[in-house]
């Protein structure tokens, strides 16, 4: 990173506050109006023409999106007005790395102030490098939003053919049970409770988060020591119970 400037966020972009609109003043139209939680809605007018980066201001904080269309920034929210040359894309991407959530100065409701993050030490790359970075980010972005339409099909599929084979087509000596006459159900363990007592004799602690992303370097750990109904065999099924349900 021989090349790479070391400057205040503010020599690399400013910030503006986005312009305010109420609901009844939004005509239908074709662009987007950027709230500080994205798009909620569109508009036959705009204020900033595209490319352009917005940050989430007030309420849902530190959110960054990326336009490539033109739009309309919602007073919730802060748009890159001077880019000082810098690739739109990388800036994205980049901006995402501060985490802005840990920057709040509101007192009752989340706020972001443009003056006091304009002032965050910050490393830029030259051009050329921006470019290249952005292109292998935004090609794996596609790829992530590829398989997640994918696995949104299959879903779709599953539901259809279970609908299919369980409800429009069964048979007549089947039999109406309730659920907990037909399977077993076992509430997991609180893993705190049962720290492992080595670098050994553990097994990684199964949450929601790895129901949804599987086992990282970030999930727990617990001692073996626990009763053989608490282990996860082959064969076994997982799901969540509170918060988001996921089997």
């Amino acid at each position: 990173m021989g090349d790479w400037s070391e400057c205040k966020l503010g020599d690399i972009v400013t910030f503006q506050r986005g312009f305010d609109i109420t609901k009844k003043e939004q005509v239908p139209g074709a662009y987007p109006v950027v709230s500080s939680s994205g798009i909620k809605s569109y508009h036959t007018m705009y204020k900033v023409k595209s490319p352009g980066v917005v940050v989430g201001r007030k309420g849902t904080l530190g959110t960054v999106f990326y336009l490539n269309t033109d739009f309309w920034p919602h007073d919730t929210t802060l748009w890159v007005r001077n880019f000082y040359g810098n690739y739109p894309l990388f800036v994205f991407y980049f901006l995402k790395e501060f985490h802005f959530e840990q920057y709040d100065v509101g007192s009752s409701n989340p706020t972001l102030n443009r003056n006091h993050i304009h002032l965050l030490p910050s490393t830029i790359p030259p051009l050329p490098e921006q470019k290249a970075i952005a292109s292998v980010l935004s090609s794996l972005d596609d790829k992530i939003d590829l398989l997640h339409r994918q696995n949104k099909t299959l879903e779709a599929m599953a539901e259809m053919l279970f609908r299919q084979w369980f409800v429009e087509e069964a048979q007549e000596d089947w039999e109406e049970k309730p659920l907990d006459e037909v399977a077993d159900y076992l509430n997991g363990l609180a893993c705190q409770k049962y720290p492992p007592k080595n670098v050994v004799d553990k097994l990684p602690v199964l949450k929601i988060k790895e129901l949804r992303n599987g086992f990282t370097d970030n999930s727990d750990w617990a001692t073996t020591d626990v009763k053989e109904d608490y282990i996860v065999q082959r064969g076994d099924i997982i799901f969540s119970w509170s918060g988001s349900l996921l089997v």
